[in-house]
């Protein structure tokens, strides 16, 4: 028998994966393509989110950290796509978008 508290961890293993692990990578790479501290944020966020979830913090705390995070993240691709307008950069942005709407459902 599984014990209800591994399988909360278990649970919780795609928010890491996603849009923790992920949502930080693609952040700090696009923060060193900005060459820009604010960018940096939207990685902090994730990884304060990380920390919150495993500590156990209330979900709508995490939530908002990874539509904070997100939010940045959008803008930062918005602003590298309008500076270059490149297909790939147009992709990641509406991807981003993806990432901030679902996070925020």
């Amino acid at each position: 028998m599984v014990s209800a508290s591994a399988l909360t961890r278990a649970a919780w293993h795609g928010v890491l994966m996603i849009p923790v692990f992920f949502g930080t990578v693609i952040s700090l790479e696009r923060a060193v393509a900005m060459q820009r501290v604010a960018p940096y944020l939207a990685s902090k966020r994730t990884v304060v989110a990380s920390f919150a979830l495993l500590a156990g913090a209330p979900v709508p705390l995490v939530q908002a950290l990874l539509v904070i995070a997100a939010g940045i993240l959008v803008t930062a691709s918005i602003k590298l796509a309008w500076r270059q307008t490149m297909l790939f950069l147009v992709v990641l942005t509406g991807a981003a978008v993806c990432w901030a709407v679902g996070n925020g459902v």
